[in-house]
């Protein structure tokens, strides 16, 4: 009968609870050390059957990256789908994972708030045949992992989404649009410092040259193709070689598709921004107009 209350029946891999009371009602805290750890659920055959969507409250502690995988599997040794995504530390998220996933039928889910990129992989599964889930820490950095999380409960209607995220250390996003939670050598100190570095960056451009020798385009002067017009590829009898608009030779050794922007996804997160510039007038192109909730803050600085 729905909605289904599922907790874990047993932990893996290390994978340790920790006493004290967590930010999230009925959410308990873990920490691991390792990859793999994670919590075992078991329910009657084809509990999920009936069930439109799997959800849990969650928040990730510390300031680096970790990726999870729900699976859900027939029997012991049957079919596993899986579901990875990740979270955004120091603000909690809502799982919302629809059960039509487990027809493989779609590749990816939109990230909602701070529950980060939800990818489907594994088998496809009969939920009539399902009676075991687990959630696991697949990937995290050489610090430990420690989460919160609330019981997964199972329903036919979509949970609601989580409106007003908490945020323990506040905001995440500075007003130039920097981490909060992370320090750098070189970090920003404030919107001023930020105008003032660019304006002495733009007043000294005129000053600063490519290495004698290279083209405007970073090509090789000294060893000469046809000029197209185009970045394109030459062979010469013995080698191919990349070649810049100008005709010179090429190499290309660094960074692919970059280009100016820095973009911000904040739909759910709007709370978590010390600054959010106004989508219209003077900030208007600083906005992805006629897609997701998108802001660029590179763009917005130079602007402003």
């Amino acid at each position: 009968m729905l909605p289904l209350m599922l907790k874990p029946v047993k932990l893996l891999n290390n994978l340790l609870v920790e006493s004290g009371p967590a930010p999230i009602p009925e959410a308990v805290w873990y920490v691991t050390q390792q990859t793999d750890a994670g919590l075992v659920y078991t329910f009657p055959l084809g509990a999920l059957a009936s069930a439109a969507y799997l959800s849990a409250d969650m928040l990730l502690d510390g300031d680096r990256l970790s990726v999870f995988s729900l699976c859900l599997q027939e029997g012991e040794d049957g079919p596993v789908f899986r579901m990875n995504f990740g979270l955004l530390n120091q603000c909690s998220a809502r799982m919302r994972v629809p059960l039509e996933a487990v027809n493989q039928n779609r590749w990816r889910y939109p990230r909602e708030g701070a529950w980060l990129k939800p990818m489907c992989g594994g088998d496809r599964v009969d939920l009539a045949k399902v009676d075991r889930m687990l959630l696991r820490v697949i990937r995290k950095s050489s610090n430990p992992t420690r989460f919160c999380l609330t019981p997964v409960t199972a329903t036919l209607e979509p949970p609601a989404l989580l409106e007003a995220p908490l945020l323990p250390r506040g905001k995440l996003l500075d007003a130039v649009g920097q981490s909060t939670l992370h320090a750098w050598e070189g970090k920003t100190a404030s919107p001023a410092v930020a105008s003032e570095r660019l304006e002495s960056q733009l007043a000294s451009a005129d000053k600063e040259h490519l290495p004698e020798g290279m083209t405007r385009w970073g090509g090789w002067s000294q060893k000469q193709f046809d000029s197209t017009g185009f970045f394109h590829t030459h062979h010469d009898g013995n080698r191919w070689w990349l070649v810049d608009p100008d005709g010179n030779a090429f190499w290309s050794s660094g960074l692919d598709c970059v280009r100016f922007g820095i973009e911000t996804a904040y739909e759910g997160l709007e709370g978590a921004l010390a600054w959010l510039p106004e989508p219209e007038g003077l900030y208007k192109a600083a906005y992805a107009h006629g897609r997701d909730k998108v802001v660029d803050y590179l763009r917005a600085n130079f602007i402003r």
